[in-house]
């Protein structure tokens, strides 16, 4: 059973949230094992769901009691589902085949995206007994830059800016219709990417693009 979490319950569960999210055999992505995140994130982040419409935590519950925690937003304008934390103690079958059904009747047309670790066994089949497409397989890769040795540039290689976009996308549009940061998305909310192309003879030839995080301290490689 699923049932929304209200705000005076928040404190009771979010420390049964986060230890789960430690767990690649308990969680989905995005991921709290990478040595990034940290407890004091998790918390901003889900707490954020008290705070906006588009948000909602959903506990899961079995024989009574709660067995998980599955945090979503949605994108009306897009029709684009997506989890912050999908946590589940025990019944991570049972709670996907519950949240996809939720997901149908609660925002029936929309496209529901799930990502979870390898390790996650029982995540895995359950998605694929439900006919999910896999459209990523991907290895969670992560550069400490404080211990990388610089090397100089070689090549032309130019930072994108609003300008120069189109250079960018010309590279993009390749990939635009297989994931949701496309072209259109990514030039809306460009102040929040760091774009740099490789070029040769006026045409981009190669890209490396990051979406920053809110503080800062983070880059995400798409």
């Amino acid at each position: 059973m699923l049932r929304k979490l209200v705000v005076s319950q928040f404190e009771q569960y979010v420390e049964f949230a986060y230890a789960l999210a430690l767990d690649t055999r308990k969680s989905g992505y995005p991921t709290y094992t990478d040595g990034i995140k940290t407890k004091e994130d998790f918390i901003a982040r889900s707490r954020k769901a008290l705070e906006r419409d588009n948000e909602e935590i959903l506990l899961f519950e079995r024989s009574g009691e709660v067995r998980g925690w599955i945090h979503y937003y949605y994108l009306a304008s897009d029709r684009y589902l997506d989890t912050c934390s999908f946590c589940v103690e025990e019944g991570m079958g049972d709670a996907i085949r519950e949240f996809t059904a939720f997901a149908h009747e609660r925002f029936p047309g929309s496209e529901l995206y799930l990502g979870f670790p390898r390790e996650n066994t029982e995540a895995v089949a359950a998605l694929e007994a439900l006919g999910f497409e896999q459209i990523e397989a991907d290895w969670n890769n992560i550069a400490d830059l404080e211990r990388h040795s610089l090397t100089p540039v070689q090549g032309d290689i130019r930072l994108i800016t609003r300008e120069t976009y189109p250079l960018f996308a010309a590279l993009h549009q390749q990939e635009d219709g297989e994931m949701f940061w496309d072209n259109a998305h990514i030039l809306a909310d460009l102040e929040n990417w760091r774009i740099f192309v490789s070029v040769k003879g006026e045409r981009a030839v190669g890209a490396i693009y990051t979406h920053v995080s809110a503080d800062k301290k983070m880059e995400e490689i798409f």
